[in-house]
């Protein structure tokens, strides 16, 4: 979702981006251009430009306001050699970090469509990226269960951080990048990096999908394969409300940095939009 509340960009396993307008629900554009499922979207700062990921193994660059495609990052000696898993801008535009199934990190220099930054490779794929609200740091991981916080601007490795064995299943990072929500299964675990507190919400019955801060951190909102959406207050710990519309499951959700917006994506081929109050 744009940082205005306006725009909201999706991707789909039928390999189309859409971009709709959010407050009237309508579709502005359908961008095509991917030749495998996208599993990524990221909209940077100025909401000017959108990035996607897939498992084309290609990341590509388009204009918002045109709907054009302006490049592709990767090719046959550089770029990742598979599936890309997550894509973030960098809060001044000029920068992109993307994570893959083939185990690498790499920071893009989007002016020249460069390469600048390949972080040392993971033991596993990396099936997880989340960037902070401030996007000074970026969160990652995969399977071997390690957690790795790095600079945005450097590529520069802050903290390493082992959870319990088993896939994790959804990260976010809080706007100030001091703490951390991560699922495993049906439990969310919060992590405080300034005084190692470590609690979890409690209330799922099926496994949690996706995660996602409010622009203060205060707030959580989670997406579940029981087809819920949870909006957690963390300063109580409680869930605060149960939103029970989707029909399958839920597999991406987003908070708008204003206006109280929460977007949510189901494999029931759905996008719903909520105001919470």
């Amino acid at each position: 979702m744009s940082r205005d509340g306006t725009l909201l960009v999706s991707g789909s396993f039928d390999k189309t981006l859409k971009v709709w307008h959010v407050k009237t629900g309508r579709l502005l554009k359908t961008l095509t251009g991917h030749y495998q499922k996208i599993y990524c979207t990221a909209l940077s700062w100025d909401g000017k430009l959108i990035a996607s990921g897939s498992a084309d193994k290609r990341i590509k660059i388009w204009e918002v306001r045109t709907g054009k495609l302006l490049y592709s990052l990767g090719g046959l000696f550089s770029g990742h050699t598979d599936s890309v898993t997550g894509v973030a801008f960098s809060q001044d535009g000029h920068s992109l970090v993307s994570t893959s199934l083939d185990k690498t990190v790499r920071l893009w220099q989007l002016l020249s469509g460069k390469e600048l930054v390949v972080c040392k490779k993971s033991s596993e794929p990396i099936l997880l990226l989340s960037m902070s609200w401030n996007g000074c740091v970026f969160v990652y991981g995969g399977q071997d269960s390690l957690l790795r916080i790095r600079q945005v601007k450097t590529g520069k490795l802050i903290k390493s951080i082992k959870k319990e064995r088993g896939s994790l299943l959804s990260i976010a990072i809080d706007g100030q990048g001091t703490s951390m929500a991560t699922s495993r299964s049906k439990q969310i675990t919060l992590s405080n990096f300034t005084n190692q507190e470590t609690y979890r919400l409690e209330g799922y019955n099926d496994v949690v999908n996706s995660l996602a801060f409010n622009a203060d951190g205060q707030r959580l909102v989670s997406g579940g394969q029981d087809g819920t959406v949870r909006l957690w207050n963390l300063s109580t710990q409680e869930n605060t409300k149960t939103l029970v519309e989707h029909q399958s499951s839920v597999y991406a959700v987003v908070y708008s940095p204003i206006d109280n917006l929460i977007a949510s994506g189901s494999a029931d081929k759905t996008i719903k939009i909520w105001k919470e109050l």
